[in-house]
């Protein structure tokens, strides 16, 4: 008996052993938010994790092929319906060239319909819900680049409780194809019950022309966010509204907390923050001047296509938003966090 039991504990020795060598092996496809979340929590906790996937289509021929469908180039197209039919060619294209890759990939991943949050046709990526050990057989998959966290398990998990009613006023504005809505946060009143809901809407961007804009400090991109001009909204359920909330009429004093939850859960880049740690700090304005002495190198490229972006941020330490990356923009942080100006 005593042999036998002896044999077991190898047994479950050695599959240990074994499980702990796969997931150190694969580790270095999962991101580090992902990491710090995976040692706290239970087996049977499902993450929303945001999936990479080897990216088979050819960017450039893509963009090549949308000039040439719409008899455009960069410098001719000028008006808003211009733009607007290079997105819709792009996205058309693009979601020809990925449709069946993701398809093939997407049943090796072996994941259930109601674990699935996210399939994209235009980027090589989805968005499920996975528990650690899933998260680890997901980064032994040769297809899979890296494996990131969606959401923090403490964030409200989306339950869509107005994508219907979204849906009913704003059907004919989005294209269903590539529409990505969900619900981020919900507020609750006095009484416990919903007074209104943080809502993100959008439609995957086509390149060149990828505007954003920086509102309340944080950078904002827009493509075709419809009926949101750059991405967020919220519903007010009292009065069965939509409101587009990055817009200088929207009036944040009705919505308690919702400044609030935007710095708290970092929605859209901190126009400035260099290292990417959610605030503003001294060591942002000394990566610059490192940057800039040559010392290391920024990667925070917001908008790489030249000329064209006149007036906006070309990068996230682009503090200034002049498109180009300067002394001065170090020395606007130093200012905005000794509160000279």
């Amino acid at each position: 008996m005593k042999k036998i039991i002896s044999i077991l504990l190898v047994v479950v020795l050695v599959f240990a052993c074994a499980s702990i060598t796969v997931c150190a092996e694969y580790e270095y496809k999962l991101e580090s938010n992902l990491l710090s979340v995976l040692e706290t929590i239970e087996d049977d906790f499902k993450l929303q994790v945001f999936i990479w996937i080897n990216d088979t289509v050819d960017e450039e021929l893509v963009i090549q092929k949308t000039f040439e469908q719409c008899g455009l180039t960069q410098g001719t197209a000028k008006t808003k319906e211009e733009v607007d039919l290079y997105q819709r060619t792009y996205r058309n294209i693009k979601a020809q060239l990925y449709e069946e890759y993701n398809n093939i990939v997407f049943e090796k991943m072996n994941v259930v319909d109601e674990d699935v949050i996210f399939f994209s046709q235009l980027t090589p990526s989805f968005i499920i819900k996975a528990t650690k050990s899933k998260v680890y057989e997901l980064a032994q998959l040769d297809e899979v680049v890296s494996i990131g966290l969606h959401k923090m398990p403490l964030f409200p998990q989306p339950e869509h409780l107005y994508e219907k009613r979204f849906l009913e006023l704003y059907e004919d504005m989005i294209f269903s194809e590539t529409h990505d809505y969900d619900e981020l946060y919900y507020h609750h009143d006095e009484n416990g019950e919903v007074d209104w809901a943080l809502i993100e809407q959008c439609s995957y961007n086509a390149p060149p022309w990828e505007y954003h804009r920086v509102f309340k400090g944080r950078v904002f991109m827009y493509g075709d966010h419809r009926p949101f001009s750059f991405r967020y909204g919220i519903y007010d359920v009292k009065e069965d509204k939509f409101y587009d909330i990055i817009d200088d009429q929207f009036d944040y004093s009705k919505y308690d907390d919702l400044e609030e939850v935007f710095n708290t859960f970092n929605f859209g880049y901190l126009i400035g923050d260099s290292d990417s740690d959610g605030v503003l700090s001294v060591m942002d304005a000394t990566l610059i001047q490192m940057s800039l002495a040559g010392l290391t190198d920024l990667d925070d490229v917001l908008i790489d296509y030249d000329g064209y972006f006149n007036g906006f941020p070309k990068y996230i330490s682009d503090f200034d938003c002049d498109g180009m990356r300067t002394i001065m923009d170090a020395t606007g942080i130093q200012m905005k966090l000794a509160e000279i100006y």
